[in-house]
Parts: structure tokens; sequence; C-alpha cells
């Protein structure tokens, strides 16, 4: 929703911000200073190159997929019916969901095939061993 208003107001220049009755929204995917928190969710072990597995934050099934030692969350839900998404196949930086094929882009939760769909995409930060999500998605 909140992209959907930032694109439709025209500034003229590039909004650090827009602040709406939603919340705020960072068009260029700065946080303008806003603190994003992480949650430690999983050994780096705990995912091998090429795989995916399902955790749960905040009581939601995330997708953690390891692409070549790079760490993607998505919501684990694919919105077409349900699917479990870190069940589906990876190639590249996409994941076919396992029920009915739709893919997404891991980087950004996009589906491949148009605009009509997407699942929310997590920031993931790798220190150590550990492997920490974002507790809020990124901005669309």
């Amino acid at each position: 929703m909140m992209a959907c208003v930032a694109e439709q107001l025209e500034f003229g220049f590039e909004p650090i911000a827009v602040v709406s009755k939603q919340g705020v929204f960072f068009p260029s995917g700065k946080s303008g200073g806003v603190s994003v928190q992480f949650v430690p969710i999983a050994k780096v072990g705990d995912v091998a190159p090429g795989s995916a597995t399902t955790v749960v934050l905040d009581g939601r099934d995330i997708a953690l997929f390891n692409v070549d030692g790079a760490f993607y969350a998505l919501d684990n839900s694919c919105p077409h019916q349900g699917g479990p998404l870190a069940e589906g196949w990876i190639e590249g930086l996409t994941v076919t969901c396992p029920w009915h094929a739709w893919c997404f882009r891991l980087d950004d939760g996009r589906m491949t095939l148009g605009d009509f769909a997407a699942v929310d995409a997590f920031a993931v930060r790798v220190e150590g061993e550990t492997v920490s999500v974002a507790r809020s998605p990124k901005p669309n």
C-alpha cells in the first residue's frame, strides 16, 4: 500500500520518507536513521548452501535460504495457495513454489512472472556463525 502512495505523489525530488496513517515508507530503501531490529534465527551451518529451512520469527514462518553462502529470508507462504516456499526449488536467486510453480526473487520477494503477487522479504545479517533476520519486512 505504501509503495502505491509514494508512486502516486509527484515530488520533483526524491523524498527521504513518506509519512501516512499506515506508517513511514522509505522509497529509496534507506531507513532514515530508523534502526532495524535483527533477531538471531539460525547458525550458518544449519542451512547448507543451495538449500532452505523454515524458521519462526514472532509466530510467523520464514523461509531462510542459503545461496552460495549468501542468506535470504522470505515469508514462507506462497500467496497463491499457501505453499511452503522453503520446500521449493532454488535456482540462482529464484525460488519456485513446490505446489504450483509460482516463482519469487529471493532478494525482494517479487514474483518473476509479473507484478501481481509478492511475498515479504526480510533483511538478513550474518555475524560470525549467527544468522539474524530483521523483525520487520523490507519496504516494497
